[in-house]
């Protein structure tokens, strides 16, 4: 429940923090900086695995790595293509 809660309270923040930022840039802006946030659940994934394995694990096989790694920026792509 707590891991939960806590996830919940930093996705709301996220969230909200898009919101507040929509009131000040445009659109496109702000959609082609939130598409990054698939790149740094990635590179965090990674880095809680290598220097914190308690706390999160991934496969850091290269295959697994590299299929991980292209459709995150994939997706960064994709809605920076989408908002132009």
């Amino acid at each position: 429940m707590t891991v939960n809660g806590s996830n919940e309270l930093i996705n709301l923040g996220g969230g909200l923090g898009n919101r507040y930022a929509l009131m000040f840039a445009p659109l496109s802006i702000v959609q082609a900086i939130s598409s990054t946030t698939t790149l740094f659940v990635f590179v965090f994934g990674v880095l809680l695995s290598v220097l914190v394995p308690q706390f999160g694990r991934e496969t850091l096989s290269w295959r697994d790595l590299l299929q991980k790694g292209t459709a995150a920026v994939l997706v960064a792509l994709g809605v920076a293509l989408v908002t132009r």
